[in-house]
C-alpha cells in the first residue's frame, strides 16, 4: 500500500493515529524485500530472543535501559495480529473512500437517507474522517455544501458500535468546528 498525499496530512493534522503511518511503512519496506523478508520470518521461528547490537549512547546523554528479551518476543509475536489489523483498517479506508464517492455522487438532499438506511455502508471512522476531508476542503468554495458534509459526522457516529475510545467526540467536536466555520457571519 502507497501512502498518498491526503493519508499523509490526515497523519500531520493528527487525524489518523501515526501508529497506523508506521505500521504502513514496515508493511511496505517488507513487501518489497524479499531478504528483509525472509530475514523477519527466520527471527520469528526461532525459539531465542531476538537482540538489536547493543547501542553506545553520546557521551552527556544516560545509557538507555537494554530492553528485556521479553520485549522482542512480544513484538515478534504481535507482528501478525497487527497485521491483520492493517489489513482491516485498509479495507475500511478503501471502503470509505468509495462509499464517499457514491454519497457524492447523489444530490446533497438525499445524503442523510442514504446514510441513514445505509445498514453496512456509511458506518466507520474512516468514513467519517473522509466526511471531515472533504468538508474542509470545499469550506472555501463551497461553504454550504462543507457545512452540510459536517453536519453528517454525528449522522454517521450515531449508527456505530459505541466506544469509549476518545476518537468519537473528537470527530464531532471537529465537524461542529467545521459546521461554525462554514456558516455565514450575521
Amino acid at each position: 500500500m502507497h501512502v498518498s498525499a491526503e493519508m499523509l496530512l490526515l497523519f500531520a493534522r493528527g487525524e489518523l493515529p501515526i501508529e497506523m503511518l508506521a505500521e504502513i511503512e514496515a508493511d511496505h519496506v517488507r513487501e518489497l524485500c524479499s531478504e528483509c523478508r525472509s530475514e523477519w520470518d527466520a527471527a520469528q521461528a526461532e525459539s531465542v530472543p531476538v537482540r538489536p547490537p547493543a547501542a553506545q549512547p553520546a557521551a552527556p546523554h544516560p545509557p538507555l535501559p537494554e530492553p528485556a528479551a521479553d520485549d522482542w518476543l512480544v513484538s515478534l509475536a504481535d507482528y501478525d495480529e497487527r497485521r491483520a489489523r492493517l489489513s482491516v483498517q485498509r479495507h475500511e479506508l478503501r471502503k470509505a473512500r468509495e462509499d464517499l464517492s457514491n454519497l457524492l455522487k447523489l444530490p446533497p438532499k438525499e445524503w442523510r437517507a442514504r446514510i441513514t438506511s445505509g445498514h453496512s455502508r456509511y458506518r466507520s471512522r474512516a468514513f467519517a474522517e473522509l466526511l471531515l476531508a472533504e468538508s474542509r476542503s470545499r469550506a472555501d468554495s463551497e461553504p454550504e455544501l462543507a457545512e452540510r458534509l459536517a453536519a453528517l459526522v454525528p449522522e454517521v457516529l450515531h449508527w456505530m458500535p459505541p466506544t469509549a475510545e476518545p476518537w468519537p467526540h473528537d470527530l464531532t467536536r471537529r465537524a461542529d468546528s467545521l459546521r461554525t466555520a462554514a456558516r455565514p457571519k450575521a
